[in-house]
């Protein structure tokens, strides 16, 4: 590896050179790795798989730390599993986490 490091290895190269080697675009040439303008945005939400049981201490989580609401309930029953699902949201919205646990 990189600076005589001890790491996992196939022949000869380190599991961590990969992260040295430059990401080329359809044309072959290196893509800049911190372009202007351009990345991550905004994302729609984040889902929360939580052990049977433990919805409620997570939404209650959500809703006395961040002053985050419910904003839809499902229960949905399957022939062989199911599902509960809390849907919470930021104040302003632009955050939403599904909480989820198998009924």
């Amino acid at each position: 590896g990189k600076g005589g490091a001890e790491a996992g290895a196939i022949g000869n190269i380190s599991i961590y050179d990969v992260d040295f080697v430059p990401l080329l675009d359809a044309a072959g040439q290196p893509v800049d790795p911190n372009p202007v303008g351009h990345g991550l945005t905004e994302i729609d939400h984040l889902t929360h798989n939580v052990f049977r049981g433990r919805m409620k201490e997570w939404s209650e989580f959500y809703e006395r730390f961040f002053n985050f609401r419910e904003v839809r309930y499902f229960d949905i029953e399957g022939k062989l599993t199911g599902l509960k699902s809390k849907a919470m949201t930021s104040p302003c919205g632009k955050i939403r986490i599904p909480i989820n646990e198998s009924s």
